[in-house]
């Protein structure tokens, strides 16, 4: 997939830029995990004939777009644009103590994702739900 960068810029313009962590999700992956988000998230309905779209995190958006909303700008990765339809709150993903660096979600819906994890929220208590 490569670093996408903002129309009109190219990635020579970002030379020694660290690249985002890249996220295949479903719709409601964001509410699953409880990540705080403004725009809009993922539906069913972002399909592969329709604008591609992703949602960033606040960090690659203050980066690409300071002091503007990242939400509505658009992204482009070689020939194809990205429609930012959201921005997630930063997420450390590698290290609780480390920065939290950039994070890019794409929408299953318009990916060939190579593996899967499952995510599920319940209100049950965890001693409720049987043994692994």
């Amino acid at each position: 997939m490569g670093t996408p960068v903002p129309k009109g810029k190219t990635r020579a313009d970002y030379k020694g830029v660290a690249g985002p962590l890249v996220y295949v999700v479903t719709a409601g992956y964001l509410r699953a995990m409880g990540t705080a988000m403004r725009g809009r998230d993922f539906t069913w309905d972002d399909g592969i004939t329709n604008d591609q779209v992703v949602v960033i995190n606040e960090s690659m958006a203050h980066f690409y777009w300071p002091n503007q909303n990242a939400v509505g700008q658009v992204l482009t990765n070689g020939s194809q644009d990205l429609h930012v339809i959201g921005v997630a709150q930063d997420v450390h993903e590698e290290s609780v103590d480390g920065a939290e660096g950039w994070q890019i979600y794409y929408p299953m819906t318009q990916q060939r994702p190579n593996g899967l994890e499952l995510v599920v929220r319940s209100q049950l208590d965890q001693d409720s739900w049987p043994a692994a």
